[in-house]
């Protein structure tokens, strides 16, 4: 995973177009812990085709594989279904939309909201009980 990580390093570094944009301008295209990666990327079809192609190689190089029923996209809500469709011909992932839970954290876009954290709010006041 550590060749993966520093690989995708190397490629958002050759392809400054692959990055994904944020409000601030924080640059950001992987997080990872063990074998779980979130990759970031824009929505540009060529760009989306690089990042395939990138773990098409890992693949054939490491001998592990992308478990593509256990993978998903994410798009912002601005994205027509045109876009959308698009994106699932060439990854093959479906798409989903936010909130997701991440190793067991809700992540969603906006406000914190008390609803997403309801959930370990009650784990926590059984452990007490």
């Amino acid at each position: 995973m550590e060749y993966l990580s520093r690989d995708l390093d190397n490629l958002y570094v050759r392809n400054p177009n692959l990055n994904f944009h944020t409000i601030r301008g924080f640059p950001i295209w992987h997080l990872s812990f063990a074998d779980d990666f979130i990759l970031f990327s824009n929505g540009s079809i060529n760009n989306i085709k690089e990042l395939i192609n990138f773990l098409i190689s890992f693949d054939n190089q490491s001998g592990l594989s992308i478990n593509k029923d256990k993978n998903t996209f994410i798009m912002g809500k601005s994205i027509n279904q045109n876009r959308i469709n698009a994106i699932q011909r060439v990854c093959g992932f479906q798409s989903k939309n936010l909130p997701i839970t991440y190793l067991g954290t809700p992540i969603y876009k906006g406000k914190k909201k008390e609803i997403s954290f309801l959930r370990y709010l009650y784990k926590v006041s059984e452990k007490i009980d």
